[in-house]
C-alpha cells in the first residue's frame, strides 16, 4: 500500500484536456512539462477516501473514469479496453480488472515489427494517459526499439550487400 509513482495521470484541474477527452500534443508527447501530476494512494482507496491525488494544486479524484479523463476520455479508455480484448485470450481477461491494465498488458507485450505502429501506440497512449503513466513510458521504450531494430537490419543488410 501507498504511493503509486508508476500511475501518475495528468491532473484534469491542472491540465484540461481537449473536448475529444484527449491531451493535447504539447502535454502528450512532452513539449511542455504537466503542471500537475495525479498519483494514486492504495492506502487511502482501501479507506474508502478518495485515493488520487495531485501535489500542485492539492485536488483530490476518486477511481471514476469520468472524473480522471473527463466523459470523452472515459469513454475512448472505454474504447480501447474493447478494442484490445479482442482476441485476448479469456484466463488473460479474467486477470486483468480494469481498462487501463488491459492498455498496458498489450503495450507490454504486443510484438511491433514497424516502428510506425510503435510510434502511434506510443502516441495514442500518450493522449489518454499522459506522459508520466508507466504505459506510456514503456511504449516510448517499445517505439524506440522498433525503431533502433529497423535501422540496424538496413545496415546489416547493406553491409551483407556489399560483401556479397
Amino acid at each position: 500500500r501507498g504511493r503509486d509513482a508508476f500511475r501518475g495521470l495528468p491532473c484534469p484541474k491542472c491540465v484540461p484536456r481537449q473536448a475529444s477527452g484527449l491531451l493535447e500534443d504539447k502535454h502528450a508527447l512532452g513539449q511542455e512539462p504537466l503542471a500537475g501530476v495525479l498519483t494514486r494512494d492504495a492506502g487511502k482507496a482501501a479507506a474508502g477516501q478518495p485515493p488520487w491525488s495531485c501535489a500542485t494544486c492539492g485536488s483530490t479524484f476518486p477511481d471514476e473514469p469520468s472524473q480522471l479523463y473527463g466523459e470523452a476520455g472515459a469513454g475512448k479508455l472505454q474504447e480501447a479496453y474493447a478494442e484490445r480484448q479482442q482476441g485476448m485470450p479469456e484466463a488473460v481477461k479474467g486477470m486483468l480488472g480494469g481498462a487501463e491494465e488491459t492498455i498496458e498488458w498489450a503495450a507490454v507485450n504486443e510484438q511491433v515489427s514497424d516502428p510506425r505502429q510503435a510510434v502511434a501506440g506510443y502516441e495514442e497512449l500518450a493522449r489518454l494517459l499522459g506522459p508520466a503513466h508507466w504505459a506510456t513510458m514503456h511504449a516510448l521504450r517499445a517505439a524506440t526499439c522498433a525503431r533502433a531494430a529497423t535501422s540496424m537490419q538496413r545496415d546489416l543488410d547493406a553491409v551483407q550487400a556489399g560483401v556479397n
